[in-house]
Order: C-alpha cells, then sequence, then structure tokens
C-alpha cells in the first residue's frame, strides 16, 4: 500500500582512525545527510526536504582477554547540524555506551544504553534507548554451509511472516534481531587475527 508519496534520501560518510595502540581504538566519522519527499501534509514525519552533517568519535577499549574470550567497552559521542524546510538550523547530540563480549571464537554479546538529542518539526526531542545484541557464528566447511544454506531458505519463508507478526506488536521504535555469520576456512584454520 503506497499513498504516492516520493522519498528520495542520499548519505555519505568517511570514516578514519585517530588513535591506534594494544587495547585501544579510536575512530573519527564524517557523516552528511539529504532527504526530500513529495509530500509533507502527512500523518508520519516527512518533510519536504532535510539535511543533516554530523561528526562522530568511537572509542574501543578492550578491557579483559584471554585467548578467544574478550571484554570490550565501547564509548561513543556524536554532534552535528540538522536542518528541516520552513525551520531553522538546530545542534543534534548522541552518546553511546556498550559492553561486548566475545564469549568464544563463535559466539559474542553485547549490550549498552544510549541517548540522542534531535529536532523534529522544529521541535527539540531526546530519548534514551537500550542496545541488546547476541551473534552467533557456525563453523562448517562448503558442503555442509550449502546443505544448511538450502534448509535455511526454507525455513526463512514462515519465519518472515512471523518476524512480521513481532515487529506489529513491538512498541515504536523498538526492533529485533538475530545475525548469523559463516566462517572463512583460514579463519577456521588459523583463528581470528585482529589489531588487538
Amino acid at each position: 500500500i503506497s499513498d504516492g508519496n516520493k522519498q528520495q534520501e542520499f548519505s555519505t560518510f568517511w570514516r578514519e582512525r585517530l588513535f591506534d595502540a594494544p587495547h585501544h581504538i579510536t575512530y573519527g566519522t564524517v557523516r552528511g545527510f539529504y532527504g526530500t519527499n513529495s509530500q509533507d501534509q502527512t500523518a508520519y514525519f516527512s518533510p519536504s526536504s532535510h539535511y543533516s552533517a554530523e561528526l562522530n568519535l568511537s572509542h574501543d577499549w578492550v578491557t579483559w582477554r584471554e585467548y578467544e574470550r574478550s571484554f570490550k567497552q565501547h564509548f561513543e559521542a556524536g554532534v552535528g547540524l540538522y536542518k528541516q524546510a520552513d525551520y531553522s538550523a538546530k545542534p543534534t547530540y548522541s552518546l553511546q555506551y556498550q559492553h561486548q563480549w566475545q564469549l568464544s571464537r563463535t559466539w559474542q554479546l553485547n549490550y549498552g544504553i544510549g541517548w540522542q538529542y534531535h529536532p523534529y518539526d522544529g521541535h527539540d526531542e531526546q530519548h534514551t534507548y537500550g542496545i541488546f545484541g547476541f551473534e552467533g557464528r557456525f563453523l562448517m566447511n562448503n558442503l555442509l554451509s550449502k546443505m544448511l544454506g538450502c534448509a535455511l531458505i526454507s525455513t526463512l519463508l514462515p519465519l518472515q511472516f512471523a518476524y512480521a507478526q513481532i515487529e506489529k506488536d513491538l512498541p515504536k521504535n523498538h526492533t529485533v534481531s538475530l545475525t548469523f555469520h559463516d566462517v572463512r576456512d583460514d579463519v577456521l584454520k588459523e583463528g581470528d587475527r585482529d589489531i588487538y
């Protein structure tokens, strides 16, 4: 179902490593965004045009590590400028803090909290949100990977319908995701080789 509103969005970013030391790494990111909507008299947020620019700093600190297990703290802060048609430009702010547990080579748990300050239709709004993620990677050879891939295709069809039902019942601005990754043969044989 479409209401005829044509939305166009363009975004770009540049990410640079600013600091790198054992157990510590810092990145700086510059982001730009521009969007338009053919209809602005809608029941949802749909400005005729809006754009933003943001500078973001993030830092990862590997607080503890033992073989394939580790505990990492993630800090993030951002500041920017947002301009919406018919309203003056206003600043934006964001903060985020996460714990990331590498439980084994194949399983990872992360959780955290974030805060955002952003203007909409000329009104400054802020909200606090929670973050939770659980990631698993299956170690498998190519034949088993193909077999499981075929099985997953048949399994995902009913799951997509179930996900749509879950998404409908969730509170506004809440999402649920579950991610799985295959592991390359060289990683399986030699293990991960990261900068830490």
